[in-house]
Order: structure tokens, then sequence, then C-alpha cells
């Protein structure tokens, strides 16, 4: 497992969909990873929300603090983002679109 140095994730979500083209999905990433820097388990080198062509990804260079495992880290930011995610679509009665 790789507990250390820095890496590069790129979370897609559901087979080219638009999702991140609304600014109140994309900040679902922003808050993620607001919390997860204030939290000391990462430093963030830069993030890119993909706004052209079909924006359903973001780019991220980070790497995890101490003795911090990074997969276990990218698991469970992309659960929390995916559930988050899931909770807004429902609200935007939407769910159903992706």
């Amino acid at each position: 497992m790789r507990k250390s140095g820095r890496s590069f994730l790129q979370p897609q979500y559901k087979n080219g969909s638009i999702l991140l083209k609304e600014d109140k999905y994309k900040n679902i990433f922003v808050d993620a990873l607001n919390f997860l820097v204030t939290e000391g388990n990462v430093t963030i080198n830069g993030f890119v929300p993909m706004a052209i062509g079909m924006p359903n990804h973001l780019h991220i260079i980070w790497q995890a603090k101490a003795n911090n495992d990074l997969q276990k880290i990218q698991n469970s930011f992309i659960i929390h983002t995916s559930k988050e995610f899931k909770k807004l679509l429902a609200i935007d009665n939407n769910l159903q679109a992706y």
C-alpha cells in the first residue's frame, strides 16, 4: 500500500455524464478536499474540475501526510463524494438520469 509520495487521482462519475456542469456539484469535491486538508490527512498540490467536453471528472495531485494511507483516503473520498452527489441528485429529482 502506498502511504506517501505525490499521487494523481482522476475520479470519473457515471459513463460520461455532465454531473459537474453546475457549481453545486463541483462544491461537493471542494468541500471534501477542504475537509481532508483541515483534518491533516493530505496535502493538495493542485486540482481541476474538468469543464471541457463532458464535465464529469476531477484531476487531483495530492499526497498523504504522516502515516495516512493514500489508498484508504482515495477510497473514502470517492465513497463520500458519490453519496453526496446521490443526495443532491435526489433532491433535484434527477437521480434516475445518473
